[in-house]
C-alpha cells in the first residue's frame, strides 16, 4: 500500500566523506557521548547542543535554529545542507544500536505540516522508520508503514503524524536531518 509519509528528494552524496567530517568534529570538539550533535544554532557560534533534544526544551523556535555553526564552515556538511534552503535546526542524529524512539509526531503547528529532511549517513538492512494512520487506541486497527532510508540519498518525511525509528544492529545509525513547517 503506498502513502504519502517518506519521499526520496536527492541522491549522489558522498556519505564517506560526510562520515569523515562528522568524526572529525566529534573529535576536534569531544562530542563522543552525544546522541544529537548541532550543525546550525542561532548564532553560528559552535553551539554543538543549542538546538538537540525534544522541540518543547528548545529556548528558542526551530526557525531560529539556521546559522551554521562556524565548525562546519567550508565543509561538505554545509554544501549538503545549503542544497535545501528552506529547512533549518540541522543536526547529526545518532540511532544507537537495538534502540527505538517513542511513538511521536514531531512540533505539530496548527494547520502547518512538519517536514524533516533526512540525509542517511551509516545506516543498515534493519534500520527503519515507521509511520502509523491514527492514534494507537485498544482493538482499533492500525496501519504501520515501514520504510528504510538508503546511504546516498536524500528524503522528505512528512513528521506531524505519529512515527518511530528502530535500529535493530548493534552499531549506530547515522542521519542529518533538517526541519521545516508548511
Amino acid at each position: 500500500m503506498k502513502h504519502n509519509y517518506c519521499e526520496k528528494i536527492g541522491s549522489d552524496i558522498n556519505t564517506r566523506l560526510l562520515h569523515r567530517e562528522i568524526d572529525s568534529i566529534i573529535t576536534k570538539f569531544g562530542l563522543e557521548n552525544q546522541s544529537q550533535i548541532a550543525i546550525t544554532s542561532v548564532q553560528g557560534d559552535n553551539d554543538f547542543t543549542g538546538n538537540t533534544g525534544k522541540v518543547d526544551q528548545l529556548k528558542h523556535p526551530e526557525i531560529d535554529y539556521a546559522k551554521i555553526n562556524q565548525a562546519f564552515d567550508g565543509s561538505y556538511i554545509a554544501q549538503c545542507i545549503n542544497q535545501y534552503p528552506d529547512f533549518y535546526r540541522w543536526r547529526i542524529m545518532y540511532l544507537h544500536g537495538r534502540k527505538s524512539y517513542s511513538v511521536h509526531s514531531d512540533g505539530v503547528i496548527p494547520g502547518k505540516t512538519n517536514y524533516r529532511i533526512h540525509i542517511p549517513v551509516i545506516t543498515n538492512s534493519e534500520a527503519y522508520l515507521a509511520f502509523f494512520d491514527q492514534h494507537i487506541e485498544n482493538n482499533k486497527k492500525n496501519e504501520v508503514y515501514f520504510t528504510h532510508l538508503s546511504v546516498g540519498n536524500v528524503y522528505m518525511i512528512n513528521a506531524s503524524k505519529l512515527h518511530t525509528a528502530f535500529n535493530f544492529r548493534t552499531w549506530s545509525r547515522i542521519h542529518i536531518v533538517g526541519v521545516k513547517h508548511e
